[in-house]
């Protein structure tokens, strides 16, 4: 299935699981089971009834106040709509609609990463193995002038052949969007304290400057410790924003 846009703009509202079913029946689509919920709206896992093949419906619903839910939301389908590499997720398709946005997916049939290592430890091959491929994917989201700033081990999916999937890139942001000091350094602002504590670079905390993509760099040093010792290592300590 070629990543395309279904429609841009459809005055449809999507409220109830009903509607979903509808909109993805049109699609050939058939809900399989809901998988996910957050305040953003709900994640369906669907199966393609003519391909034979599942894929992850991602439903955002965005009320009238949410245009920061919205923003994140564009971000996130501006950069998998234009970027493909084997390390981060596959966006299929969007669709938009009055009241929020659909989007389609790759399905990861193993799950997210920190339920994965929960089930089946990492031995040291296993191990340099899941990490080259996350580093790739920062390589080469970082090759693109995008840094993800909110890696973590939820946003990081493995596939049934175990290949490595970032996702989930409504907090990424472009060079261009930056307030750059110079050609390789940035000043990291209170705005920029984005995602999650335990993975986030003293420099993004500390309100200072720091290299292009060193807070990805620092996420993945973070998510390392994890995998090796199963806790990340500031995760019994306090993190406070000053």
């Amino acid at each position: 299935m070629e990543t395309t846009t279904i429609k841009t703009s459809c005055n449809l509202d999507i409220t109830s699981n009903e509607d979903v079913e509808k909109v993805l029946e049109n699609l050939h689509f058939k809900i399989t089971k809901q998988i996910g919920e957050g305040s953003y709206g709900k994640v369906y896992k669907i199966h393609h009834v003519i391909e034979k093949k599942d894929f992850v419906a991602k439903l955002v619903e965005i009320k009238i106040d949410e245009n920061t839910l919205l923003e994140f939301t564009k971000k996130e389908i501006e950069i998998l709509y234009q970027e493909t590499h084997k390390n981060l997720i596959k966006l299929h398709f969007y669709k938009n609609f009055s009241n929020g946005l659909l989007l389609v997916l790759e399905y990861a049939e193993k799950g997210d990463l920190y339920q994965y290592v929960l089930k089946s430890s990492l031995d040291e091959n296993h191990f340099f193995s899941v990490f080259n491929e996350i580093f790739n994917g920062i390589k080469y989201l970082h090759s693109k002038k995008i840094q993800h700033r909110d890696l973590k081990l939820e946003n990081i999916l493995v596939t049934k052949d175990d290949i490595i999937k970032i996702c989930d890139f409504g907090l990424a942001q472009k060079i261009d969007e930056l307030h750059i000091t110079h050609k390789t350094t940035i000043r990291y602002k209170k705005a920029d304290q984005v995602g999650t504590p335990y993975c986030l670079s003293p420099e993004a905390i500390g309100n200072k400057e720091a290299p292009f993509g060193s807070v990805d760099i620092w996420s993945l040093g973070c998510i390392s410790y994890h995998l090796i010792f199963g806790f990340y290592p500031f995760e019994r300590y306090n993190v406070n924003y000053q």
